[in-house]
Parts: structure tokens; sequence; C-alpha cells
């Protein structure tokens, strides 16, 4: 099953061409210090389910149902870094997020990212000024897919109890 979170965090490290050590999953205050380059990803809200499909393979025995759900959640992704670096980083991702190798990444990863909410400066935001910190909320659309093994009925047989 596909990890969101994990897949957004991938597709920022290949989409800004970071080492993997420069993102992290997950809010944590501890990051408020925070003064070298870090991205921080977490899931914001609960998840939407948009539809579901379903569908039935019986061909060659195989006898399995397919369960497709398309979900769209809202993430977050803050940059933390020294000066300009965390809105220059904030701002870089905002717009390569429309290109080609975006796109590429996004089929590669199994996500599809729209149109971005917001970019929130949180230094300004929570009044310290011992930080630079930007805040992107994202939405995201992903599928849980699940295979089951079904068996088919072949012939089916009634039984019928009658009461005298």
């Amino acid at each position: 099953m596909i990890d969101p979170v994990k897949q957004l965090a991938k597709y920022i490290r290949d989409l800004l061409g970071l080492e993997e050590c420069f993102i992290s999953i997950g809010r944590d205050n501890k990051y408020d210090n925070q003064k070298d380059l870090l991205i921080i990803v977490d899931d914001l809200s609960p998840a939407i389910e948009k539809s579901v499909t379903k569908s039935y393979d019986g061909s060659d025995n195989v006898e399995k149902q397919t369960i497709n759900s398309n979900v769209l959640g809202q993430f977050t992704v803050n940059f933390y870094g020294n000066k300009e670096k965390a809105r220059e980083n904030a701002f870089v991702f905002s717009t390569l997020k429309y290109s080609e190798s975006a796109r590429t990444l996004q089929k590669t990863h199994g996500i599809s990212i729209y149109r971005t909410s917001t970019i929130v400066n949180l230094k300004q935001l929570a009044g310290k000024t011992y930080h630079e910190r930007y805040e992107i909320t994202l939405n995201i659309g992903y599928n849980i897919t699940n295979e089951l093994d079904v068996l088919r009925f072949d012939e089916a047989q009634f039984s019928f109890l009658v009461d005298n």
C-alpha cells in the first residue's frame, strides 16, 4: 500500500536534487531552532475518498478482484534554512512542480500534486526571529489499490427446504 507522506518526501528529494538526510517526515517542535537546510513533510488532515472502482479478472484461472480507491489529502512541507535559503527553497519547489520532470516524478512515485494552497512565512507569523521557516500546503491525490483472490461460481446449486 502506498504511503503518501513517504512518496511526497521522495518526490521532493528527487525534484530538488537533495540527499535524504535533508528531508524528515512528521512534525516536531525540536526543529524550531533549525538554521541549516531541512525540509519536513507531514499530512495535515484526514484523506477524502473521491471515488472507488472495482474490477474482476477471471481469465486463465487468475480469479482476482481489484479495488482501487482514489484519495485526496492535504499535506504540509516546511522549509527551514539560514537567511533567505528557506524562502528560496519554498518558492523554487513551488514553481518546479509545474515542470516536465516534476510530472514524470509524480508518475514514478504514484502521486498527483495539485495547486499550492498557501505559502506562509511562519517566522513572521510566530513572531520569532531566530530561524527561517516557510510552509507550503499542498493537495495531493493518490490511489490505494487492493487485489483480492476470489472464487468464481461455475455452477449454482440450490437446496429447497419445504415445510409441510
